[in-house]
């Protein structure tokens, strides 16, 4: 079906996309397997009057996911609980959001914003 922003869509950009049938936290773990030292997650925040920059690569947030969920199993959370996770845009939030889904658990609370 032919939507009305396709037109705006830049040439070679797919109306459609296949995603594959995995868990959302599978991506994480397979992109730290294939490009553990790539750049994952680029931020920034201001400190002291200064923009401190900084940037994880694959294998950081997959090891830190690791050992969040470990936290939250050791807390009780199992499959299929709910978790609130109520943060910025930051990488603790991508970080906690994927703790939650390697557990089996459900992420709610505020949508990302």
């Amino acid at each position: 079906m032919e939507r009305v922003w396709h037109g705006h869509y830049d040439a070679g950009v797919p109306k459609e996309i296949e995603y594959p049938q995995i868990p959302a936290d599978r991506l994480l773990k397979n992109a730290a397997r294939d490009y553990p030292k790539r750049e994952a997650l680029w931020f920034g925040a201001m400190a002291g009057g200064r923009l401190m920059e900084a940037a994880l690569c694959y294998w950081e947030p997959d090891a830190l996911t690791d050992s969040f969920a470990k936290g939250l199993e050791a807390m009780g959370v199992r499959k299929g609980d709910r978790v609130a996770v109520m943060l910025p845009n930051c990488p603790q939030f991508v970080i906690a959001a994927h703790a939650v889904w390697r557990l089996g658990a459900v992420r709610a609370g505020v949508p990302n914003t």
